[in-house]
């Protein structure tokens, strides 16, 4: 923590030291994953006010413009296009497993970037992700029988993810859900992307190789270019209300945490939190006080360095089952997140404030972790409100009536994150 006085977000870059710096290509080679939304948010604060000429994306422009020093401060040559640079660099840089997390992380935060827009695509080429024949007859080979596969989603709502997508994001479309049911009665789960949209599935498949083989984790049966397909676990819901489901999600937290362990510096949480914070500016001028209180209770209350680690970012009880073997395990692929700060997915949970805490602890503990997210987190609280009301609010620009059909009101959840941060950053 600090008793200075925060700087202005005008005035951060001149706060950073001089270091060393290496082209983003080098740097992809051996990206730590707790560094990587660091640079994507730098990357879309850069990004924000440069006018695109398509021309340029299909050329080519040296990747080593973009530079990223040993404390992941991100600069790049005034005459450098963005978006141009970091095709370049997705392209060489496609079959390196650690650059391809970094670009799946990139694609999934697409949003960000103006310039990565597609034209609308005609409905005869859209990217549906279906089960093609030739994926069908892989799968068959790798079970060693023949199987059905069924949408765990509407096909109605799969064509609005996908229309969405084409109309404000590129190609940002998440892999779609399907149970793959087999002749002998083995069950499995199925995440399929469009070809077009590989990238997205990459992050989650280079996550499952990193937790494949812990007991909560669903086990991974195959990968292809554009699938992964994982076990389907029988087990019966979890009663979270129980010692047993605390001293369990206690324990497997508690190892989950431990996976790609880092940590951020005060002075890098600061950079993301100015990103947020920038965010919310441009969309909502009129809370420029508030931010500047935000600014300076960050900037006070954040300790020098935060754990980061590998979460579980979808708390809600359904994703919890006991399994045959009595077992607790966590079957959203998608809510494992590496790379986090540790107790972010924890502050303010319902499933965490209903637990017996004194289980959870307990168990929590035994696996070696630190007591840090059982003490005052309220610092965590005010990022992670920030975080989410820049995310709303980019959003709804992204979407707007599409989302509104759909009964997801991003502006009003926006407000509540923001009356949320007057709540916590008010004056005692």
């Amino acid at each position: 923590m600090t008793t200075e006085k925060a700087p202005a977000l005008a005035d951060t870059d001149k706060t950073r030291n001089v270091l060393p710096s290496h082209n983003i290509s080098e740097w992809m080679e051996d990206c730590p994953p707790h560094h990587i939304e660091l640079v994507i948010l730098q990357l879309a604060q850069l990004s924000r006010n440069q006018l695109v000429d398509p021309n340029l994306i299909r050329s080519v422009i040296n990747p080593s413009s973009i530079k990223i020093d040993d404390d992941c401060n991100v600069t790049m040559k005034d005459d450098t296009n963005l978006t141009a640079t970091l095709a370049s660099v997705f392209e060489s840089n496609k079959n390196d497993p650690t650059a391809r997390y970094f670009l799946g992380k990139l694609a999934l935060s697409r949003e960000q970037f103006p310039s990565w827009k597609f034209p609308f695509t005609p409905i005869r080429d859209r990217p549906w992700p279906y089960v093609s024949k030739e994926c069908r007859q892989r799968i068959e080979t790798k079970l060693k029988t023949n199987i059905l596969c069924k949408p765990l989603q509407q096909n109605t709502v799969r064509k609005l993810h996908t229309v969405r997508c084409l109309k404000s994001i590129g190609w940002s479309l998440m892999p779609f859900a399907w149970r793959v049911s087999c002749s002998d009665g083995r069950q499995f789960k199925l995440l399929k992307a469009a070809k077009e949209n590989w990238p997205n599935i990459e992050n989650m498949i280079s996550t499952a190789r990193c937790l494949n083989g812990l007991t909560h984790f669903p086990s991974v049966v195959d990968i292809g270019d554009d699938y992964l397909l994982v076990e389907y676990r029988n087990g019966e819901k979890a009663d979270i209300n129980s010692p047993k489901f605390s001293e369990a999600l206690g324990h497997n937290l508690g190892n989950l945490h431990k996976i790609e362990a880092g940590h951020l510096t005060h002075t890098q949480i600061m950079v993301m939190a100015n990103g947020y914070m920038s965010e919310i500016s441009h969309y909502r001028p009129n809370t420029q006080k508030l931010l500047d209180r935000v600014r300076e209770y960050l900037w006070k209350n954040i300790p020098d360095t935060i754990s980061t680690g590998t979460v579980y970012a979808d708390l809600k009880p359904e994703n919890f089952l006991f399994d045959e073997q009595g077992r607790l395990y966590m079957l959203d692929i998608g809510g494992y997140q590496r790379g986090q700060i540790i107790d972010v997915f924890l502050c303010g949970s319902g499933l965490f404030e209903n637990i017996s805490l004194v289980d959870f602890k307990r168990a929590y503990l035994a696996t070696g972790m630190s007591s840090s997210i059982f003490e005052d987190t309220t610092y965590i609280a005010v990022l992670n409100a920030t975080k989410l009301a820049a995310f709303f609010l980019r959003v709804r620009t992204r979407f707007g009536v599409l989302d509104r059909r759909n009964r997801r009101d991003y502006n009003h959840w926006a407000d509540d994150k923001i009356t949320q941060l007057e709540k916590l950053v008010e004056a005692p």
